[in-house]
């Protein structure tokens, strides 16, 4: 009996008691995880916390770090490889300002300054005269012969100066010489081109006639009556030939052979 009690004592004694707990080393315990986790926050950040009323989640991102610049109070002066990279890269569709047609053949239409024409007596034959002609690539070229002895030569001459002026620059080239014998007097004459016409002078070996004749000016004979002028297109067609009436109004003539 008392040997029975003595087991009863024992064995509760035993169920009172706490278990022994063994820790592997470098394991941690339950207690211990749990603590981590509850003091260390989580690698990953913040977590995005769903907020009614705002369905793209904008609100509900976690703030981004200010980073402050301490250059960046400073004035900095432009990179000029940015701002070549930036025009380079303007949108295609970005169109430049028209400008007004009108404007456009105004500014066209307006003449450029005339250079001063040599006042050095240049001397020429007249298949020299007439192939300086043949080779030009302008739209009109003007052939003018003229004489300083020559009263109608001297009327008309303000009125073909007038015209080389205007004209000038708008594809019309005016090819002028005088058929003067007397150099001396020709030379007195060239002032009076006043550096608008140069100072040519074709030599009179007899064959001007024929050289016009070859041009496709219509001449009756072997002679030839001045003031002369004939105007011919870039394919050496023949557009207008006359003598003083057409010299006094060369601009008027020009104006409609020009525009075609």
């Amino acid at each position: 009996m008392k040997t029975s009690f003595t087991c009863l004592l024992l064995l509760l004694a035993a169920c009172d008691a706490k278990p022994a707990i063994r820790v592997e080393p470098g394991v941690p315990s339950a207690s211990d995880t749990a603590t981590t986790s509850v003091l260390s926050p989580s690698v990953s950040g913040p977590k995005k916390l769903p907020i009614l009323g705002d369905p793209l989640g904008l609100l509900s991102k976690p703030p981004e770090p200010v980073v402050i610049d301490e250059l960046s109070t400073e004035r900095r002066a432009p990179d000029p490889g940015a701002l070549s990279t930036a025009r380079a890269t303007r949108p295609s569709d970005v169109r430049e300002p028209q400008r007004d047609p009108r404007a456009v053949a105004r500014a066209r239409a307006t003449p450029r300054p005339m250079p001063t024409a040599s006042s050095e007596i240049r001397d020429v034959t007249p298949v020299a005269f007439v192939d300086e002609l043949r080779r030009s690539n302008a739209k009109l070229r003007v052939l003018y012969l003229y004489a300083a002895y020559c009263p109608a030569c001297r009327d008309v001459l303000p009125n073909v100066r007038a015209a080389a002026k205007r004209f000038y620059g708008q594809g019309v080239e005016f090819h002028a010489g005088s058929v003067d014998r007397d150099r001396d007097a020709y030379a007195a004459y060239v002032p009076s081109l006043d550096g608008v016409l140069p100072a040519t002078l074709v030599s009179s070996d007899g064959t001007m006639a024929s050289e016009l004749k070859r041009l496709g000016v219509p001449l009756a004979g072997k002679g030839f009556s001045i003031p002369l002028v004939a105007v011919f297109d870039r394919k050496d067609r023949l557009v207008a030939y006359g003598n003083s009436t057409l010299a006094a109004r060369l601009e008027q003539s020009l104006e409609p052979l020009i525009e075609k």
